[in-house]
């Protein structure tokens, strides 16, 4: 009998050792010119060495077995196992985009997909927690986002959406206000003047201004003064990507009050971070402290809504959402989240009339115009989408997002057959964006993802690399990382492949 033979049967009766050694034996007395054989032998020494735990063993196996036949499927498998059990996850991304190349899109396999979906997340996931770890801390608000951005985070909480839509105050209300600051001579009065005119300022969308008067309030203020003052800076830190100070802050309100509001957004800052235990004991220790105030508590309910939608339970979604407006009826941005959410369970009527409704409450939020339309544009109702992208539009002319997504609908509008005149309309609508707000992290993602689409890996990376440096979570800048990884995976690839 063979070595090769051999070690085929050792393997078989689960005999490792003895199958590598035959292995090896079969691979020095082979002759140099057969190839093929030998190709074969590496792989079966590499299927040993793999149950054996030399995973080393395995990608050398493997990889000078692919020196024969780049393409040979069941090496590069192996090897993509092997690589990602050492932490070598773009090595295993490239060799599952290989396999992917070779199988086709008519022979698509579900494992490899997976595989590659998997690693794309994995490999965000830990640069994101390294780029976390070096990321300058303490930027306070120096990169705060566009005013209308920040008043939708606003809008996520019934009170706020009232004050904001009861009419921001005048110049002369300004400075009436900011006289009898001049004639106060208490401290605590100070204080509270100061959160006063930081309320005013904010409501104007001058958030700057609103912070100075806050740091003097939670200063001077008396102690629920500098409670609110406090929630206040970190809800702006917050918006500003800065989680350090935005903490400290919420919690040093939080210490001074139990507060729903402050409970609320250091939930939301726990389940972004992937800690959905701790929101939920946050979200519990909230609607306690909500408990004589509807608009709180239909705050709280909405809020845990997005806990359910990132633990993909749309039913619970739907009940928190239906509690918040059974509380609260013109919660605007809980009538749009309640349309996606229904949209997503397949009750396209309903979900219609809750988006219309939430367009009706507040017109002046380009968001919930743009969520109509980004609806209206998955269920092919092509021409009232691109009609409530304009009204989006009309709402917030400094608004990036209709505009992505108008240059999406170009892109979407004929599969494997855009025209050069529709694709060129698209990437102008992705400048525009960027132009527009050049803080958007999802404009340079749609851009990159249309580079992506010309074949340009380098452009999409440049592009991933800014939407990297623009995003301000964690969880966001994860995602646009393993974009990354998976467009120089890609280009890897396709060298290999020569194609």
């Amino acid at each position: 009998m063979s070595e090769s033979a051999l070690g085929s049967q050792a393997f078989k009766a689960g005999s490792f050792t003895a199958a590598e050694t035959h292995f090896s034996r079969a691979l020095e007395l082979i002759p140099a010119h057969e190839q093929a054989g030998r190709m074969v032998l590496l792989n079966n020494r590499a299927a040993v060495r793999e149950k054996l735990g030399d995973l080393q063993g395995v990608v050398e196996d493997t990889s000078q077995a692919l020196s024969v036949d780049k393409t040979y499927r069941r090496a590069l498998t192996r090897r993509a196992r092997a690589y990602e059990a050492l932490g070598q996850l773009d090595c295993a991304l490239e060799d599952y985009l290989v396999i992917n190349h070779i199988d086709g899109p008519q022979q698509p396999d579900e494992a490899v997909d997976a595989a590659i979906q998997r690693l794309i997340a994995l490999v965000g996931k830990t640069l994101a927690e390294e780029l976390w770890k070096t990321r300058p801390q303490g930027t306070k608000l120096a990169h705060l986002p566009k005013p209308g951005f920040c008043r939708t985070f606003y809008y996520t909480f019934s009170h706020e959406q009232r004050a904001f839509m009861s009419g921001a105050a005048s110049q002369l209300e300004f400075k009436d206000a900011q006289d009898a600051l001049g004639k106060l001579s208490n401290g605590e009065a100070k204080g509270a003047q100061h959160l006063k005119l930081g309320a005013m300022a904010k409501h104007t969308l001058e958030f700057a201004r609103a912070a100075v008067h806050f740091e003097e309030a939670a200063k001077l203020g008396a102690k629920p003064v500098r409670a609110h003052a406090l929630e206040e800076l970190g809800t702006l830190y917050l918006l500003a990507g800065d989680a350090k100070s935005a903490r400290e802050s919420l919690g040093a309100s939080l210490a001074l009050a139990e507060a729903a509001p402050t409970l609320i957004k250091l939930a939301g800052m726990a389940i972004e971070d992937g800690d959905v235990a701790r929101g939920k004991e946050l979200l519990v220790r909230a609607e306690a402290a909500a408990a004589g105030s509807a608009e709180q508590r239909g705050d709280v309910c909405f809020h845990r809504s997005q806990m359910h939608l990132v633990e993909l339970d749309l039913e619970g979604a739907r009940a928190a959402l239906e509690a918040a407006l059974a509380l609260v009826p013109d919660f605007g941005l809980a009538h749009m989240q309640l349309g996606v959410v229904l949209f997503r369970m397949e009750r396209v009527d309903d979900a219609l009339a809750e988006l219309q409704r939430a367009c009706e409450v507040v017109p002046e939020l380009p968001e919930v115009h743009n969520y109509y339309g980004e609806v209206l544009m998955t269920a092919q109702r092509v021409a009232e989408a691109d009609r409530k992208y304009a009204d989006a539009i009309a709402a917030d002319p400094a608004c990036a997002l209709p505009l992505l997504n108008r240059g999406v609908m170009l892109m979407n509008a004929a599969p494997g057959a855009l025209g050069q005149a529709e694709l060129a309309s698209a990437g102008a609508l992705f400048d525009q964006a960027v132009s527009i707000d050049p803080t958007c992290e999802l404009a340079y993602a749609h851009r990159a993802s249309y580079f992506f689409h010309l074949g340009d890996f380098d452009s999409a990376m440049r592009e991933y690399a800014l939407a990297v440096q623009h995003a301000k979570t964690k969880m966001d800048a994860a995602e646009y990382l393993g974009l990354k990884a998976f467009c120089q995976a890609r280009a890897n690839a396709a060298r290999k492949l020569g194609v």
